[in-house]
C-alpha cells in the first residue's frame, strides 16, 4: 500500500515533535528494478543524498553483486555520529552471529563485540566485600583513632579535629541515650548548617537512633507533618529556631542553651547499638505529587554506598564542600564519604 494512502486512512494526530505514525523504519530495497527506456536517451538512476531525516531512525539495505550495502539515516537532534557508528557495529555483530549459526534462539544472539563485553564486565564489577556487622559509625570511629589531630570539619574560623568531633558526638550520644534514644528511635534535627548540625547527626547515630532532618526554612505545616509522620520522639534544635517550630509534644533540646546537659557526659564512644538492618535516617520526599512520604534508609545501604565511594571515587584525603542540605540524602554521602578517608568537610 502506498505510504500516503496508509497515512490518509489512519489519520493519526499530528505532532511537530515526531512522526505521528512511527519513528523507526527498516527498508529493504528488494523490488527488481526495470530499466527505463526513453527514445534517444540513456537513463540511469542517480543517488541523491537527503539533507533531512524523515524519521528518527531509518535503515536502508539493498542487494548488490557482492552482498548488501546500506545506509542509516538519523535525526541529528536525537543521535550523535558516534552513537550511530556503535549502532552499526552492533548490527554487524548481530548479522555475523546469525550467519555463523542461524539456528540460535533470538535471545541468545549477541549484539556486543568482545571489547564491549569486556568493558561491561569491568563497569559492572560493583561487588565489594563488607564486614557483615560494621556501619559507617564504626568506620568514622576507626578514623578518629587513626587520625585524631587531622581537621574533620572547618566552618568559618572554627576547626574541629577528628578527636574533637568524635568527643562532642560521644557526649551528645550518651545524653540522648539517657533520654531514651535507642535503635530505630527517630530524633528530629532542626538546625542551620553548622558544625553543631554534624555533631548532632553523629550523636544520634552513635546513640543508636535514626535522625530525621527538619529544615528550619520549611513552612510550619510541613514541619508539623514531617514530625508527626516520622514519629519523632525527641527534637534537637537551638534557641533562636525554637520559636519557628510548630507545637510539639515530645522533648525538645536546644543545644546552645542546654549545653550543660551534655557537658557532663562521657567522651568515650558508647557501645554500638545498631545493626546494618536498622534505620540510619528518615528523609521526606518533596511532596510535589501529593503529601510528602518518609523514606527510611537502613545502615546497610549507606555502608554499601560509602564502601563503593571509597574504592572508586575518593582517592587521597580531600576537602569536601558540605553543599547538600541535611534534608537531601546526598548530605550523608558528603559527610561519611569525607570522614571515611580522613578528609575534611567545610
Amino acid at each position: 500500500m502506498p505510504f500516503e494512502k496508509l497515512v490518509s486512512e489512519l489519520a493519526p494526530e499530528r505532532d511537530l515533535s515526531r512522526n505521528p505514525l512511527m519513528q523507526v523504519m527498516f527498508a529493504l530495497q528488494n523490488v527488481p528494478g526495470a530499466a527505463l527506456a526513453l527514445p534517444g536517451l540513456d537513463v540511469e538512476p542517480l543517488n541523491v543524498k537527503g539533507e533531512t531525516a524523515k524519521f528518527d531512525l531509518t535503515l536502508f539495505l539493498w542487494e548488490t553483486s557482492h552482498g548488501f550495502e546500506g545506509m542509516l539515516e538519523y535525526a541529528t537532534d536525537l543521535f550523535e555520529a558516534a552513537s550511530i557508528a556503535r549502532m552499526i557495529e552492533r548490527f554487524r555483530t548481530l548479522l555475523e552471529a546469525i550467519v555463523d549459526d542461524a539456528g540460535q534462539p533470538i535471545h541468545e544472539l549477541p549484539m556486543l563485540a568482545d571489547a564491549d563485553r569486556r568493558a561491561l564486565s569491568v563497569w559492572n564489577r560493583t561487588d565489594t566485600p563488607l564486614p557483615v556487622e560494621e556501619t559507617v559509625i564504626d568506620w568514622f570511629e576507626r578514623q578518629a583513632v587513626a587520625t585524631p589531630d587531622v581537621a574533620a570539619v572547618v566552618s568559618g574560623g572554627l576547626t574541629l579535629s577528628y578527636r574533637d568531633l568524635d568527643s562532642r558526638a560521644n557526649r551528645l550520644a550518651h545524653f540522648l541515650m539517657q533520654q531514651g534514644v535507642a535503635p530505630d528511635v527517630r530524633v528530629g534535627i532542626c538546625l542551620e548548617r553548622s558544625p553543631e548540625m554534624l555533631v548532632s547527626l553523629l550523636g544520634v547515630l552513635k546513640a543508636g537512633g535514626a535522625y530525621l532532618p527538619l529544615d528550619p526554612t520549611y513552612p510550619a505545616d510541613r514541619l508539623r507533618y514531617m514530625t508527626e509522620d516520622g514519629g519523632v520522639r525527641l527534637l534537637l534544635t537551638c534557641k533562636h529556631l525554637r520559636a519557628r517550630l510548630p507545637a510539639y509534644d515530645g522533648a525538645v533540646v536546644c543545644l546552645d542553651t542546654d549545653r550543660l546537659a551534655t557537658d557532663g557526659c562521657r567522651e568515650i564512644s558508647p557501645p554500638r547499638r545498631t545493626g546494618r538492618d536498622q534505620i540510619a535516617y528518615v528523609i521526606h520526599t518533596s511532596g510535589s505529587t501529593g503529601r510528602p512520604k518518609g523514606v527510611a534508609m537502613p545502615h546497610s545501604a549507606m555502608a554499601n554506598l560509602i564502601a563503593w565511594q571509597k574504592g572508586t571515587v575518593l582517592g587521597a584525603p580531600a576537602r569536601t564542600l558540605q553543599f547538600a542540605p541535611l534534608s537531601f540524602d546526598v548530605s550523608f554521602q558528603e559527610c561519611f564519604g569525607t570522614w571515611a578517608t580522613a578528609a575534611r568537610s567545610s
